[in-house]
């Protein structure tokens, strides 16, 4: 499949973030026009009671949004990704935005391993702390492809020093092939978890798939709250 025929899946809850949406969803905006694949926005309002809805509402019209899922009651952000996986079983990746961050200006790149066979494409960040803008989060030295040994060498460092060795503890900053989330053993977000479903969530890809693709290039921008 050429990169033109590629579509990611890219999932943003939102609940009460009139103040950052705009900046989210213009990065969305970017990403599309620069980008030769198709990407799939689609935006949960969690049963937001400030502006979230009618702002989301003009980025469709827009043509920035593609789907918007309005949830009668607050759900919780683990149930708005679940459903926005499940709008994504005709896609070939699924990517996950937190409506407070943004796609960085050098998302497009990751054009380059969407042909990969990896379950995961897993890239750096930048991280917003309130000190700095330029913090960026290497997880390894180089880009490498992991296989099982190295995700279990990894892990075990994990358990160790988990604030050091961070690299399957979030869902951001990462593409993921639907047809390992989506197959007979079907992988969602815990609902029940309130804290570490992200760690949840990506631990349990990794024992349906270990292969990994680490690509060092920052092209998602996290903010700290």
């Amino acid at each position: 499949m050429s990169v033109e025929q590629s579509t990611i899946g890219l999932i943003i809850p939102c609940y009460n973030n009139s103040d950052t949406i705009t900046r989210c969803l213009d990065s969305v905006r970017s990403a599309k026009e620069d980008l030769a694949c198709q990407i799939l926005c689609i935006c949960i309002n969690d049963n937001s009671t400030d502006q979230t809805l009618t702002i989301i509402s003009q980025y469709k019209n827009d043509g920035v949004v593609d789907v918007i899922i309005s949830n009668p009651t607050n759900l919780g952000v683990s149930s708005c990704r679940n459903l926005g996986i499940l709008q994504c079983r005709e896609t070939d990746w699924i990517c996950f935005l937190d409506a407070d961050d943004v796609l960085t200006h050098t998302f497009p790149t990751i054009e380059k391993y969407l042909d990969s066979p990896s379950s995961q494409i897993i890239g750096s960040h930048f991280c917003n702390d309130g000190k700095s803008t330029k913090k960026i989060i290497h997880h390894l030295p180089y880009s490498k492809k992991l296989n099982q040994s190295d995700c279990v060498d990894y892990l075990q460092k994990y358990l160790t020093q988990p604030n050091r060795y961070s690299l399957f503890t979030s869902c951001w900053a990462r593409l993921y092939k639907p047809k390992t989330i989506l197959n007979e053993n079907i992988i969602l977000f815990n609902e029940n978890m309130n804290t570490a479903e992200d760690a949840d969530f990506s631990f349990r890809v990794l024992l349906q798939d270990p292969q990994c693709l680490y690509v060092r290039d920052a092209f998602y921008r996290n903010y700290v709250s």
